[in-house]
């Protein structure tokens, strides 16, 4: 085992409650969806019965809509996160304190890959077919919920449900987003993490609204869909949700599925509606993939967010694009490569851009997992290993930091990341004698980079 491969078991261990994972003690102190889900496959690399444990906890949130909410506030309320339970009033069926929305599903793609990389046996193809129905559910919580009219693509109404909290895909609309009558609130992230790596207070006064207006309108799903005030087709949820359909039929396909006869005939419709509708995301102007603003405060109608991020490329894993369209990307990818580590999560020469500020420009593990797997779908096996290695040379320069600088590499929010340590030990570790060559060429590429500067 070397030594990167120990760090990362012994970072997870640390995050570890027993039969959940916290992202990272004080900072995030509660069980959160996709980190859950990526913190199992790191589970699984050593300890799959663990892996398991994970995945059953996250589905214990379950709502009775279907809806897996993103945050499940399992332990005593903390004094370093807010908004706590107090702020959200949610609870799931079973009792458990939840948040009101939810997160990428990438629930599928992960109980794929554990299913794959365990091989057939009879534990997997059993927790196969007991997830199934918990999937099929969110999914469709998802499409029946979100996408009321059937257009093809869901909506979202926080940005923290899509993961990407201050993107720059969300800054026109956040600076419309009604604060009169905010209830007050104490931040607790910056107390922890230097500010200029954490979202703008007019950002968290205006993550706080929505919350506010969520919880005043009792998360009823007919209610949000028509009068929230942040409202977009987004990006990162519209490629998963494509994705995890995608994976979800593998699964039934897995266990010999003909008593999920149904549930294949619901999800195959799905996929075929959304595979048209995902074009509406291209923007033929910027030669990428964009969100699609319908928030009421902004009157947008349906634009494009403008400006590009790195969830443009979650467009290769959802995959089916045109021959032109992956070109497109692909040199997008090239064209990126001014910020020397691959790949921030906006575009560098954009006006927004921010090597440091959370979701304005650092790299960040999880996306370039899933990008790197769209790639190599692709056949862009180059770009895919480029991506990988600088990857594992951030980890190897800075730990496992929540996020890193582009330019320089240096670790930014959180250390002791529980998913980034998951990416290490499920991806990148078993790539280590495949990516050493390639290590050597970044490096020397790296340099070459920073002399020019």
């Amino acid at each position: 085992m070397s030594f990167l491969s120990d760090q990362a078991r012994q970072t997870l261990a640390a995050n570890d409650l027993g039969h959940y994972t916290i992202p990272r003690k004080m900072l995030y102190p509660f069980q959160w969806n996709w980190d859950s889900c990526f913190a199992a496959l790191g589970f699984a690399a050593y300890d799959e019965k663990r892996a398991w444990v994970e995945l059953d906890s996250l589905f214990e949130g379950q709502w009775d809509n279907g809806m897996v909410p993103h945050i499940l506030f399992r332990s005593e309320p903390a004094t370093t996160y807010c908004p706590g339970p107090d702020h959200w009033h949610a609870r799931n069926p079973a009792g458990i304190e939840t948040s009101g929305i939810s997160n990428p599903p990438v629930a599928a793609h992960v109980i794929r890959q554990l299913c794959e990389n365990t091989g057939d046996t009879e534990q997997s193809r059993h927790k196969a077919r007991t997830f199934i129905p918990k999937l099929f559910k969110w999914h469709q919580w998802w499409h029946e919920k979100r996408d009321p009219d059937m257009s093809g693509l869901v909506f979202s109404y926080h940005p923290w449900e899509t993961g990407r909290d201050n993107s720059h895909d969300w800054s026109a609309i956040l600076k419309h987003i009604p604060k009169e009558g905010l209830q007050p609130y104490e931040r607790k992230d910056t107390a922890l993490i230097p500010a200029n790596q954490r979202p703008d207070q007019s950002e968290y006064d205006a993550f706080m609204a929505l919350v506010q207006q969520a919880r005043s309108l009792d998360y009823d799903d007919m209610a949000l869909y028509e009068q929230s005030y942040f409202k977009v087709a987004d990006t990162t949820i519209n490629f998963i949700l494509s994705r995890a359909n995608q994976d979800l039929l593998w699964l039934i396909d897995f266990i010999g599925g003909a008593a999920f006869s149904a549930e294949r005939k619901v999800i195959e419709k799905r996929i075929a509606l959304s595979s048209g509708a995902l074009q509406r995301l291209w923007n033929d102007a910027e030669q990428a993939f964009q969100p699609l603003d319908f928030s009421p405060c902004t009157g947008a109608r349906g634009r494009h967010t403008g400006g590009t991020s790195s969830a443009a490329f979650l467009s290769l894993f959802a995959g089916n694009l045109r021959p032109d369209q992956i070109d497109a990307l692909s040199g997008l990818i090239d064209r990126w490569h001014k910020t020397v580590f691959l790949l921030p999560s906006y575009a560098p020469d954009g006006a927004g851009f921010s090597p440091e500020k959370y979701w304005m420009g650092p790299v960040w593990a999880i996306m370039n997992y899933m990008i790197y797997h769209g790639l190599r779908t692709c056949g862009r096996h180059q770009q895919a290993a480029n991506i990988a290695t600088d990857t594992s040379l951030l980890m190897k320069k800075g730990g496992f930091a929540e996020y890193y600088n582009p330019i320089d590499g240096a670790p930014l929010g959180g250390s002791g990341f529980s998913w980034t340590a998951a990416m290490w030990l499920h991806w990148l570790e078993p790539l280590q004698n495949s990516l050493s060559d390639n290590e050597a060429q970044r490096l020397l590429y790296k340099a070459h980079q920073h002399n020019k500067s």
